[in-house]
């Protein structure tokens, strides 16, 4: 008598197959999206499903910081004001607010904020086997020094690339980078539209973007991808 083997359940696949709706919309993870009336709309939640490079990218940025990854969504959007509750819930006061344990929290309370800057900033020294940098790194450490010059943290006239080495190399104990490779941090800054530098001598100039942080220069690098890829498939 022969004997049938039992199919092999199958592994359920890290993602979905499709990207969701809201990517779909182009409402990606850690963008500010609005809707054809100009209003700010939800981005995508599903990062650990949806397939969209969008999550991808922020998941490499949450992995050179080090954190543990959480949800980045539109800071301009806000879930819109309830004036419904269910059995058993609190009722609202006047502005919507729910109490909670005798404390009033706003019911956007939960969501999850964006990561200051100094928070996703690399601090230890870990390398690859072969000695390297992960990829990233330099970048944001370079960033982390800028945004405190700017700050008048230090009382440098100028920022030179010289100057911006030797504080990434005493801030974490290494070997200062090469100033040219601080310097092509600036070059892609200025192809990004992020910053500006100077030049004879080469000295850093300033922010563009208002919110010079780790999400936002993400976020350009982003788009500027999903732009030379629309270019390369012929699409205006």
């Amino acid at each position: 008598m022969s004997m049938t083997k039992p199919a092999k359940k199958k592994k359920r696949a890290k993602y979905q197959p499709f990207r969701s709706g809201h990517c779909q919309n182009g409402w990606c993870e850690g963008t500010s999206p609005r809707d054809f009336k100009g209003n700010p709309v939800p981005t995508c939640r599903n990062f650990t499903r949806c397939p969209c490079k969008c999550h991808r990218e922020l998941d490499e940025v949450f992995r050179i910081a080090g954190l543990d990854r959480i949800l980045v969504e539109n800071s301009e959007w806000s879930p819109p004001k309830r004036n419904y509750w269910m059995p058993g819930d609190p009722e609202p006061d006047d502005n919507g607010h729910f109490i909670v344990g005798g404390t009033r929290t706003p019911e956007d309370a939960t969501r999850p904020k964006e990561t200051p800057l100094r928070d996703v900033i690399p601090t230890s020294t870990d390398r690859t086997p072969t000695g390297r940098r992960h990829k990233g790194d330099l970048e944001i450490q370079v960033l982390l020094v800028c945004v405190e010059w700017t700050g008048d943290k230090y009382e440098w006239p100028q920022c030179t690339p010289k100057l911006v080495a030797e504080e990434i190399g005493r801030l974490h104990a290494v070997e200062p980078p090469s100033t040219g490779a601080v310097q092509a941090v600036w070059d892609r800054w200025v192809k990004l539209g992020f910053a500006t530098y100077e030049k004879k001598p080469v000295r850093f100039d300033k922010f563009i973007v208002d919110d010079p942080s780790v999400m936002s220069l993400s976020r350009m690098k982003a788009a500027r991808r999903r732009t030379v890829s629309r270019i390369n498939r012929g699409i205006r």
